[in-house]
């Protein structure tokens, strides 16, 4: 019977590792499959659960040297995270020994005190700093896998044949040093997004019919109502149900000013309290909630490997045997052919051994990656894999939806026109009173534009709404009437003063109402699709950045469309159009230059996202099926996130390529050296961890802002 089984590796610190523990797993009788990948420390097993068992699998990841935790259980996690902390105390130790040893080792060498002494010493250098070590390598030789460990313990045991006691301690030292900062380093990538869970209260007070009552997290259901108090972290996604406060809301959407919040609103997981005491409303259990699913879809991304990850893999799988069998030849070649002195070449070749392992090449890209992902998804921006980290920072052009994309896709009051002595507070004023009893978009308009400005409607009384034309209502004692142009012409409603200014509104794509008192008219409402206030420098940005071409696709008429896009800064307008058009126009782009984004948040852009060499959905206000259909998703829907992400993708790619290009230069000058007989077994290992720990920390400044 098959089963399913995903398990964390939590010590997990070099690609070397994961592909000899990964061959050890699969070699288990009842494992039908194993997948583990590195830059996420998670293994996934498909095995025959009447031969092997959880159990048994956990065993003998043990057994192998290293610490896995079951993710499906909080207590085995523990007991995981446990058991690491224990294992590096004692790594810790035994390095200090090490340490100690290797120094006293040197001091005897210098004061030329006896050999023996000298070791003595240097042994147990050997034995304490190389005790995981050779464990690891022990395994790796047993699974047939030439790792970092196999190479360094045979470089090790090869010193210690020919005399070079001192150079072996030191070797191992050194490489256990390193191997140590190297696994912290990469954990510290692998947690970083970790983090923000951390903040995230394990218990909450709720309220119950007996008062409020302290629960866990994981007993929140749908429906619960919590309190939050100033300062605190909101633990799930929720609805306001009472209050009104400041929310810190950098932690999933990247917006770094807090945001006022009142009854109706929604909280998302990780959002922060800044002030104010809120009752909210769980919408969603912990487990199903936002911040929980970017940590899911971060660590779900990571896996997707970029096509230079890829092309870094399969380099690694000849370059390795073919470098160890240079090493053989450098060592071979000169002692059997050309009387070369034995110790001599056996030495160099041990060098060229220590010097070929690909750890810092192959851990160039993942480690970056991981980097990268995390730092868009702290910025509210989840980049689904490396593939598309990658795609993104090639796009030469920027495809945008319009409504809720660009704009708020709602109306917004842009000019007031008042005649006949009225001004235009007075023509705000009698159009909200006659709105007020109006449920259509455009009453909405111009009641929220008198909250701006403090006015109040009006009392009114015969209130009659005509159904896509207008309205009438009293006031006063006088009957006012707003509508369309179309329909108080109509109704002779006119006046040739207004005539000028209604068609150069109507030329500029607006939307406008009328205002008459009795049969005269003393006004005229325009209004529009509101452009966001960050759209502007989205564009601009975008163009700064070297985008070749900005294009609005909208469904809107062409005046409309063109006035939005004046507005905003973009080259090109593409309007009247239908969902299906879209994608057509999106291969039309795809063809001219090559590799284009397409930016969206409704159900009818999913078709185009998913055409898209990279398709970007405006998470927070966009459909479920448009964020599936993207390759990129924003939490928020600020359009400035779209330049983000590529200005971060390129310097992610950037960072990736400096690490393969400066890798590669090490190995190819370290050979050169050791052929040469002008490097040490010391300087490899400083070299070859050296890089790898610099390529590491070179990736981890893309956490940084």
């Amino acid at each position: 019977m098959n089963k399913d089984i995903e398990l964390r590796i939590v010590d997990l610190d070099c690609p070397d590792c994961a592909a000899s523990l990964e061959k050890g797993i699969s070699r288990l009788k009842g494992v039908k499959s194993c997948n583990l990948e590195f830059a996420t420390g998670k293994i996934n097993l498909s095995i025959d659960s009447q031969i092997i068992d959880r159990e048994k699998i956990l065993r003998e990841i043990s057994r192998l040297g290293h610490t896995a935790a079951e993710e499906s259980g909080e207590g085995r996690r523990v007991e995981g995270t446990k058991r690491l902390g224990a294992v590096s105390r004692l790594k810790e130790i035994l390095l200090l020994i090490a340490l100690a040893a290797v120094l006293i080792e040197i001091g005897l060498s210098i004061l030329d005190q006896p050999g023996y002494l000298q070791i003595l010493f240097a042994s147990i250098a050997i034995l304490t700093g190389g005790l995981f070590i050779f464990r690891s390598a022990f395994y790796a030789l047993k699974n047939l896998t030439a790792d970092m460990n196999l190479l360094m313990s045979l470089a090790v045991i090869g010193a210690m044949i020919i005399g070079e006691w001192t150079e072996g301690a030191v070797t191992i030292v050194l490489f256990s040093i390193a191997n140590y900062l190297e696994g912290r380093s990469v954990r510290k990538a692998r947690n970083a997004f970790k983090s923000l869970v951390e903040q995230i209260p394990h218990e909450i007070e709720m309220e119950t019919a007996d008062g409020p009552k302290e629960v866990g997290l994981e007993d929140l259901k749908k429906g619960d109502t919590i309190l939050l108090k100033p300062g605190m972290t909101c633990p799930t996604d929720c609805e306001i149900a009472e209050g009104t406060a400041y929310i810190n809301q950098a932690a999933v959407t990247g917006e770094s000013m807090p945001v006022s919040k009142t009854e109706g609103d929604t909280l998302l997981s990780g959002s922060i309290n800044t002030d104010g005491f809120l009752k909210a409303r769980v919408s969603k259990p912990f487990s199903d909630s936002t911040l929980t699913r970017i940590m899911h879809m971060v660590e779900e991304a990571a896996s997707r490997k970029s096509r230079l990850a890829s092309i870094v893999d399969r380099f690694a799988k000849v370059y390795t045997p073919v470098v160890v069998a240079i090493a053989i030849l450098v060592f071979a070649i000169p002692v059997l052919f050309f009387n070369g002195a034995f110790e001599t070449w056996f030495y160099r070749a041990l060098v060229f051994l220590v010097i070929s392992c690909p750890c810092a090449l192959v851990i160039s890209t993942p480690v970056a990656v991981i980097c990268g992902l995390t730092r868009s998804a702290r910025g509210g921006i989840l980049i689904k894999g490396g593939v598309f980290l990658e795609k993104l920072a090639n796009v030469r052009a920027v495809l945008f939806d319009k409504t809720g994309t660009l704009t708020e896709g709602r109306f917004g009051v842009v000019h007031v026109v008042s005649m006949n002595g009225y001004s235009s507070n007075d023509i705000i004023t009698f159009a909200a009173s006659v709105e007020q009893n109006s449920e259509h978009p455009i009453a909405g308009a111009i009641l929220e534009h008198a909250r701006n400005l403090k006015i109040d409607p009006r009392q009114t009384s015969g209130f009659k709404a005509f159904p896509g034309e207008g309205a009438r209502a009293q006031i006063e004692g006088a009957r006012y009437t707003i509508g369309s142009h179309r329909f108080f012409h109509d109704h002779d409603i006119s006046d040739v003063d207004l005539h000028e200014r209604v068609t150069d509104f109507e030329e500029k794509g607006y939307s406008l109402v009328l205002l008459a008192r009795e049969d005269r008219l003393i006004g005229a409402i325009a209004l529009a699709d509101m452009a966001k206030p960050e759209s502007v420098e989205a564009i601009a940005e975008l163009h700064r950045s070297g985008i070749s071409e900005s294009v609005m696709l909208t469904g809107d008429n062409f005046r409309t469309a063109e006035s939005i896009a004046e507005q905003l800064g973009i080259r090109h307008v593409e309007s009247q159009l239908l969902p299906e058009e879209k994608s057509k126009l999106v291969e039309n782009y795809r063809r001219k230059y090559g590799s284009v984004a397409m930016v969206g948040d409704g159900i009818n852009d999913a078709p185009a996202l998913a055409l898209a060499d990279v398709g970007i959905a405006m998470g927070t206000g966009g459909s479920d099926l448009a964020i599936e259909a993207a390759d990129v998703a924003i939490i928020g829907d600020n359009p400035q996130m779209v330049p983000k992400s590529i200005k971060l993708s390129r310097r992610t790619l950037g960072i990736i390529k400096f690490n393969i290009v400066f890798s590669l230069l090490v190995k190819f000058i370290f050979m050169i050296l050791a052929g040469l007989g002008l490097a040490t077994l010391w300087m490899a290992v400083f070299a070859d961890m050296g890089t790898s720990l610099l390529v590491i920390a070179n990736s981890l400044r893309l956490l940084k802002k």
